[in-house]
């Protein structure tokens, strides 16, 4: 069973714009399990722009400390890291970022999904790190599909 990592911008966001993420496990064939970091206590909110006490920034700290550990440890249990950056506002999801880092460090697939232009992650780094770069949600679902099909033949360009 394939373990896919769900990556993509969390801040910022409502739970309804992660209905890729749902759209994803029912593109894919049963046999795949998911990890999705949205639905463990999730941070949505934009942290610099507020003003915090001492005990309110000392647990944002804990919370992300343990987002973080917890995030890694998953990255690196996983087979893929697919990371949909389509209509990201106008603020880069350092975590996200952070995270397609770490998959590469762990040696993990990574498929990204961004606009063909105009998306705010379209970064040299970014598109160098990836081992493909997919332009909707079904194209990298099929792509995700491909990678597992054990009847598909693999062809090793020269």
């Amino acid at each position: 069973m394939p373990l896919i990592y769900l990556s993509g911008p969390i801040t910022g966001t409502s739970a309804r714009e992660d209905g890729w993420r749902a759209a994803v496990r029912r593109k894919l064939p049963p046999a795949f399990t998911f990890f999705d970091p949205s639905i463990q206590s999730a941070d949505r909110r934009i942290g610099y722009l507020q003003s915090l006490t001492p005990t309110q920034d000392l647990e944002r700290l804990r919370h992300g400390k343990f987002t973080a550990d917890r995030n890694r440890h998953q990255i690196a249990k996983s087979d893929v890291l697919l990371c949909n950056f389509l209509h990201a506002k106008d603020r880069v999801s350092i975590g996200s970022v952070g995270e397609i880092h770490w998959a590469s460090a762990f040696n993990i697939p990574i498929i990204i999904i961004r606009e063909r232009q105009g998306n705010i992650h379209d970064h040299a780094v970014l598109n160098a790190l990836a081992s493909e770069l997919c332009f909707s949600l079904d194209d990298a679902c099929s792509v995700l599909a491909g990678m597992f099909n054990k009847k598909a033949k693999r062809h090793i360009s020269q």
